[in-house]
């Protein structure tokens, strides 16, 4: 199955592979093949809660290996930050204390190529000499493939979500261009400005020589004084073409507005 994730990285639950085409900004990963077990049941049901014990049964036992609780939180943990230095988005796998973890419904997922893959496989041989004796047979067929794309479809909408499918724009400091992925308030943006000042003053100097655009995504307890992560990509555009050359990621853990 592949699947795509915030409109911006395709994710291969075969191979484990993720991958981000972006002009100047191509990257691509590989999972181990026990974080891709985790992962893939997780995508699976966005915002259903997987126990813990059922995620150790079917990623180690069900291979053949023992597994420990601990070693699931690491495995999550690597997940994450995988999936975050590519996503930008953190809250992407979210744990529920004793219970296990699910994959935030929040998050955009698109299934991807699957319809190809109905409407492409070849039938099996007994049911292509069946429907050469009988064409009633092809209907069924026909209906069965509908159903199922149908399936599909609905799956794929109900996934989806307007939260990280969008981008607002939140100001701009000589040449660059700020947007987030929350519809922020008037008098938050501001604030989000002062704090990014804050985080690198030469990046007044940076917007003053070229053009770019500039992703920010935070917790929300960093505008009230409490501790909190921060983090932009700055990503310097093309003059001509407005095309993206290459992209800054910077992050601040546990950051306190001065």
């Amino acid at each position: 199955m592949k699947y795509l994730i915030a409109n911006r990285v395709t994710y291969d639950s075969e191979s484990g592979e993720l991958v981000v085409k972006e002009p100047g900004n191509e990257q691509s990963k590989r999972l181990t093949n026990t974080a891709n077990r985790i992962l893939s049941l997780l995508i699976a049901s966005p915002g259903r809660v997987l126990e813990r014990d059922y995620l150790l049964d079917k990623v180690w036992e069900e291979a053949g290996h023992p597994g420990s609780s601990s070693s699931l939180s690491q495995y999550i943990s690597i997940l994450r930050k995988t999936l975050t230095s590519l996503i930008f988005i953190e809250e992407i796998i979210v744990a529920v204390p004793k219970v296990g973890f699910y994959f935030s419904p929040e998050i955009a997922v698109e299934l991807q190529n699957d319809e190809e893959r109905v409407s492409t496989t070849p039938l099996p041989v007994s049911l292509r000499k069946a429907a050469t004796k009988d064409k009633k047979n092809l209907w069924l067929i026909a209906a069965i493939a509908f159903l199922l794309l149908a399936n599909l479809w609905i799956l794929s909408q109900k996934q989806g979500s307007p939260r990280f499918a969008a981008e607002y724009s939140i100001g701009e400091i000589g040449n660059c261009k700020f947007t987030a992925y929350e519809d922020l308030s008037e008098e938050v943006d501001p604030q989000v400005m002062n704090i990014i000042r804050q985080l690198q003053p030469e990046l007044e100097q940076k917007c003053a020589r070229k053009p770019a655009q500039i992703m920010v995504y935070f917790q929300p307890s960093v505008l009230y004084g409490s501790h909190g992560r921060f983090f932009y990509s700055y990503c310097p555009t093309d003059k001509a073409t407005a095309k993206i050359v290459y992209c800054e990621n910077h992050y601040a853990f546990n950051w306190k507005l001065k």
